[in-house]
């Protein structure tokens, strides 16, 4: 009996001790010696925002220091040298890219090192980086089904939107957005245009017919300030609401916008990462936004909307 006790006393004792050795692995990553790159694609300021956020938590929660490296920095234009810097370099965990190129940089030219790689602020990851099964991150596209879901509760009595964009970057998300209005019960009316200069034309073939104008980002409609202001400004003499994505589609008169906080979307990043070291999977995410609607644009439209919506949070008024 005595010998089948101690039997069992090991036996615990050695299941304390596997305990012990996995919760030390799992937190392994958080040791001193441990450092996270932070690879940025250039010193702007939505970047920095993101970076200094995701850096507070990673220092806070795993007291891990983040070496960060400006891809367009002089230094480094040659991607040959920032390939040498951490090549053989077995102190670093976690790569972090920040921006489109860096994250392009760190999946093709650091392919091979052992480091997690993650990236943020980037937006259609799929088209940027050269294997997103294993990819891991924060991208900058709000799904098109979830911005339909808002459309159609803030504005019920709308049954077609039309969505201005080039086919030729634009034709996974236009897709998207037709099948998610059929769901929510919205027919999502596609304009396309080829070039800049078809844009007035096919607008005034739609004013009509349409509830409202949906703008995404797209290379074709939205790359300069003035052709926004000016389809805005032709949406407004025509009575139809402009949905957009950016706080200057707001200061321009749309009626809605849908809008990131580029801290939040760092504090977002760094949380992800500290999950995924200490063990979780690594999910698709949706990143933090929010959405602005226009009061004054919509009263002198005379639009009604669903106040209710507006209530929520991280959906409201803007300034």
């Amino acid at each position: 009996m005595r010998r089948f006790r101690l039997d069992l006393i090991r036996i615990a004792l050695g299941g304390i001790c596997l305990l012990l050795f996995a919760d030390m692995d799992s937190h392994a990553l958080e040791s001193a010696d441990s450092k996270a790159v932070a690879i940025v694609s250039k010193k702007w300021r939505q970047y920095k925002e993101a970076l200094d956020a995701l850096s507070e938590v990673m220092t806070s929660e795993l007291s891990m220091s983040v070496e960060v490296v400006y891809l367009n920095s002089e230094q480094y234009r040659n991607s040959d040298v920032l390939v040498d810097r951490f090549s053989g370099r077995d102190d670093i965990s976690v790569f972090i890219a920040v921006g489109p190129e860096a994250a392009y940089f760190l999946w093709k030219d650091l392919a091979n090192h052992e480091g997690k790689k993650f990236y943020t602020m980037v937006r259609n990851p799929e088209k940027v980086l050269l294997e997103t099964g294993s990819a891991c991150g924060v991208p900058l596209n709000i799904p098109a089904d979830k911005q339909v879901k808002i459309i159609h509760r803030a504005f019920p009595s709308f049954r077609r939107i039309g969505l201005i964009c080039n086919p030729e970057y634009n034709a996974a998300i236009l897709q998207s957005a037709v099948e998610a209005g059929k769901v929510s019960g919205i027919e999502i009316v596609p304009i396309e245009v080829k070039d800049r200069k078809e844009i007035k034309v096919a607008l005034q073939r739609n004013w009509s017919t349409i509830d409202g104008l949906w703008m995404i980002q797209d290379r074709t409609v939205t790359d300069e300030t003035k052709q926004i202001a000016y389809i805005i400004k032709d949406a407004l003499k025509n009575g139809v609401p402009v949905i957009g994505y950016h706080s200057y589609f707001y200061k321009k008169g749309a009626a809605l916008c849908y809008l990131f906080d580029y801290r939040d979307i760092g504090l977002q990043t760094g949380r992800l990462v500290v999950d995924v070291l200490r063990g979780a999977d690594c999910v698709n995410n949706v990143p933090v936004y929010r959405v602005w609607y226009n009061v004054k644009v919509l009263e002198a439209l005379g639009i009604s909307y669903n106040r209710e919506v507006f209530d929520e949070e991280r959906i409201g008024p803007g300034p």
